[in-house]
């Protein structure tokens, strides 16, 4: 009996070196990420209008969370920084009233940029500047030729006197004079 135990157990332990020599393959998740662009203390977002452009992301007035795979960036969603910061000015609420008197207005997102590889949860915040003397204006995109509307018009406020400097946008078909 004593015999049979030791073989046993012998055979059992020599299975298990056996097994544990074999390469295993093993299948990792996929680690995702969230960025959170957050709306700040002195606007919301347009909840209908962010939806319609970006249909994966989660949204609320306050926020506008994205799920990025690791290592990739936010340029699936935003070509530039530049269409990052036109796309935060233009689903902004911008119409809050400061208590100084005045409007805010959108700042460009500084420390975070579209192409940063995600490697954690992310929150990025959108930051205002007061607009004592405000002016709003319309950057329209329309065809030269039939004043046909070819791209959606953007909305910004900015202080009365102020140069405007605005990257175009690239429309297939077009080109900006």
């Amino acid at each position: 009996m004593n015999k049979l135990v030791r073989f046993l157990a012998g055979s059992f332990f020599a299975a298990m070196l056996l097994i544990g020599s074999l390469p295993l393959q093993v299948q990792a998740a996929e680690r995702t990420y969230t960025v959170a662009i957050r709306s700040g203390n002195a606007g919301s977002f347009n909840v209908a209008a962010v939806q319609a452009s970006l249909p994966s992301a989660t949204v609320d007035e306050g926020y506008i969370k994205l799920e990025v795979k690791r290592g990739e960036t936010l340029e699936d969603y935003f070509a530039s920084d530049d269409a990052l910061n036109n796309f935060l000015s233009n689903q902004n609420y911008l119409k809050t009233e400061s208590v100084e008197g005045g409007s805010y207005s959108a700042l460009p997102v500084e420390g975070f940029s579209v192409t940063d590889p995600i490697t954690r949860n992310t929150d990025v915040v959108v930051s205002y500047c007061r607009i004592v003397n405000p002016a709003r204006y319309v950057i329209q995109y329309v065809n030269g030729e039939t004043d046909a509307d070819i791209a959606a018009p953007l909305f910004g406020l900015g202080e009365a006197g102020d140069k405007i400097t605005a990257s175009p946008l690239t429309i297939t078909g077009y080109t900006a004079p």
